[in-house]
């Protein structure tokens, strides 16, 4: 009789799900990337518990390093920490990676993954070493502190191209590419002062609050077409002045005083922080800034021209001073 009812009883007990593997151990290891696991009886629900989860493992991850960081007072590595929180928080699923996705017994199971890894090393691992090519005509791209590491790995500098994908930059060769990050487009251009353009911002700080008014003091040494664009941190190039003529010795302040009170910095409502790269062009002939759109006075208005790749083909031939500015609360 014993038996018998004890037989009934586990009779009523619903079998286990069974649950994937590798989602059970959470074992997906990728080096130099972060993942999140989620599971749901909606794939959409998983994988927003799997960013989520995400999120706050690289938070993790990343305050312990800050930690580490923290009697070094290296504020630029600070900032670049914060700013990968920042960009996986902002990100949607399409610019995160889906590592593997299950369903079984009606629930799906979902891991997703971020690349931590620096743009250079990024691309050294990505990118065959006998694919890269030698340039004969190294450009601004093969200045940037970003790409230093990998120009001393392969021993030389190589040809790289810069294309754009529905508002997403890739760098690579034609055949292989990476696509590049919110922060990492932000500082792929090097400040530099061309000695025959000079660039100042009013007030000079190291950083701006939102919606800080300031001007630009520029001066010319020599006569040409001066033109000044601004590239955002989400990768919009705007134009500001397009081909204005100036005379050698020529000095001016943008905006005009008399007429305006300045420019202003802004902050998206999701963003912390951000970089505006103020960029000046001195050239001999005109430029074709049709590709760019001008500046609009509408606030937080999402500009359309993701052409960093346009204007790098602009750039031989001219003066280039670069600025770059931090803006954050």
């Amino acid at each position: 009789m014993l038996a018998i009812l004890m037989t009934g009883c586990l009779s009523q007990v619903a079998p286990l799900a069974s649950v994937p593997e590798w989602y059970s151990t959470q074992q997906l290891q990728r080096s130099g990337w972060v993942i999140g696991y989620g599971d749901a009886a909606e794939l959409d629900t998983a994988k927003a518990i799997a960013r989520s989860d995400l999120s706050r493992t690289l938070q993790t991850h990343i305050r312990s390093e800050l930690r580490l960081h923290k009697l070094s007072n290296n504020h630029t590595t600070d900032r670049r920490r914060e700013q990968q929180i920042d960009e996986v928080s902002q990100a949607t699923l399409t610019a995160l990676v889906v590592l593997r996705s299950e369903q079984q017994d009606g629930r799906y199971y979902v891991a997703i993954g971020y690349d931590s890894r620096p743009l250079a090393e990024r691309l050294f691992a990505e990118i065959a070493t006998d694919a890269w090519r030698p340039t004969s005509a190294p450009t601004l791209l093969h200045q940037s502190q970003l790409l230093q590491p990998l120009f001393e790995r392969l021993d030389f500098l190589p040809s790289m191209q810069l294309t754009v994908d529905q508002q997403h930059y890739r760098l690579g060769h034609a055949l292989q590419s990476v696509r590049l990050r919110g922060e990492e487009i932000a500082e792929l251009l090097p400040p530099q002062q061309s000695p025959y353009l000079t660039l100042k911002l009013i007030p000079s700080q190291s950083r701006y609050r939102p919606e800080q008014l300031f001007h630009l003091d520029i001066t010319t040494r020599q006569a040409g077409w001066l033109s000044y664009l601004q590239l955002h941190q989400s990768g919009a190039v705007v134009q500001m002045i397009g081909n204005q003529r100036v005379a050698k010795g020529q000095a001016l302040r943008y905006p005009e005083p008399t007429r305006y009170q300045g420019l202003i910095t802004e902050l998206s409502p999701t963003e912390r922080s951000s970089r505006v790269t103020h960029l000046l062009l001195l050239c001999e002939t005109t430029r074709d800034l049709s590709p760019f759109e001008p500046i609009n006075s509408r606030p937080q208005h999402p500009y359309q021209s993701y052409r960093l790749d346009h204007l790098l083909t602009l750039l031989p031939g001219c003066e280039v001073t670069l600025l770059r500015q931090v803006i954050s609360e």
